[in-house]
């Protein structure tokens, strides 16, 4: 008589098998979906996010530099639009500010994340735990991460939003899952990382401030930037 240990990767095989099934099928069932239904972007991440609000202003010239996880031709095929700055406080404390935004998240135009893309850049995670932000609108699911590479410490804070979604990082199994869910809907849902990072050796300040950081962006854009920003659930 099987017992529960021997039937459990028969079904992870029957699991598996499935999603392979549905991940080869999928696109053809909601291309058409997708297309028939393509819009516009929803926004400009240009002119939702403002270059200065209270507590905050964008850095030209600053001298941290945003690292950037993959090529600009990859960049370029998964996302259809990407920001990048760097902002100072009012009393000089420095973040770093990438959000990268897909109309179509499935497949190999996924959301590439932090997680996966430092250490493909040579760094090393430290440090990497879930986390939520306290804001005016509610609270946002977020991944924490330490990053490594030489002297250089950057503390990272990042969330995905996928479809209304506010969602942390995932294996790539709880990618297959999402990708999986949305197909048998026939729904190629969009999606945006929001990244924010320092170079600062006190891991704790860092995070701190930039959950402050997060506060005060969210609370400059309005309900309507942060439900583009953040999701709606």
């Amino acid at each position: 008589m099987a017992n529960a240990y021997s039937m459990k990767p028969i079904s992870l095989a029957l699991i598996l098998a499935l999603m392979m099934i549905v991940t080869a099928l999928a696109p053809s069932a909601v291309s058409l979906s997708a297309n028939a239904n393509r819009t516009e972007p929803p926004f400009v991440l240009e002119q939702l996010v403002p270059a200065s609000f209270p507590g905050w202003r964008v850095v030209k010239h600053g001298s941290a530099q945003v690292v950037n996880p993959q090529t600009q031709h990859l960049l370029d095929k998964i996302y259809s639009q990407q920001l990048t700055r760097t902002y100072v406080s009012d009393d000089g404390y420095m973040v770093m500010l990438s959000i990268a935004y897909g109309n179509e998240q499935q497949g190999e135009f996924a959301l590439h994340q932090p997680h996966f893309c430092y250490p493909a850049q040579g760094f090393t995670i430290t440090e990497r735990r879930r986390a939520t932000i306290s804001t005016d609108g509610g609270r946002v699911n977020v991944e924490r991460l330490e990053a490594q590479q030489g002297m250089r410490v950057e503390p990272i804070t990042y969330w995905v939003r996928l479809g209304e979604q506010n969602i942390t990082g995932t294996s790539l199994f709880g990618r297959r899952l999402e990708d999986l869910r949305f197909a048998l809907k026939g729904h190629v849902p969009d999606g945006l990382l929001f990244r924010v990072s320092s170079i600062d050796v006190q891991r704790e300040r860092a995070f701190a401030r930039q959950d402050q950081f997060v506060s005060d962006l969210l609370g400059a854009v309005g309900p309507s930037g942060r439900s583009n920003l953040v999701g709606t659930r």
